[in-house]
């Protein structure tokens, strides 16, 4: 699994989030750019970790993870407000979709991330072969 196209990915993922939240705002509220924030610091680090050394990438994708943990953390409110979006009380609810999705990928991310550290890790110490 090669995390740093999976972060590329991520994060040209959470730049659409972030952009697409912004115009169904209607372009008033720059807070719904955080998404796109988080998605440029995991794309950053994905386009860098193609180029950088072993033990460069390995602080590069740490960081990464660090972004999209940060990412998940932030937007669980969201994620708990979906209810409310769906029933269609949602006091805002381009917001709360928008934090949804950004919770969703960040997650899996995350998620993506440990099971790659786990497994380089494995590989470098032999454990489970």
């Amino acid at each position: 699994m090669n995390m740093r196209i999976i972060s590329i990915a991520v994060g040209i993922i959470l730049d659409f989030v972030g952009f697409g939240g912004f115009v169904m705002t209607g372009m008033q509220y720059p807070t719904a750019l955080i998404p796109s924030a988080i998605g440029m610091v995991v794309l950053l680090c994905g386009i860098l970790g193609l180029k950088a050394s072993e033990h460069a990438r390995k602080h590069i994708m740490h960081v990464a993870v660090l972004a999209g943990l940060l990412g998940f953390g932030g937007t669980v409110p969201g994620l708990l407000q979906l209810p409310s979006y769906c029933n269609g009380t949602a006091e805002h609810p381009a917001a709360v979709l928008s934090k949804s999705i950004t919770c969703i990928v960040c997650a899996v991310y995350v998620g993506l991330c440990v099971k790659s550290f786990i497994d380089v890790r494995r590989a470098r110490t032999g454990y489970g072969n």
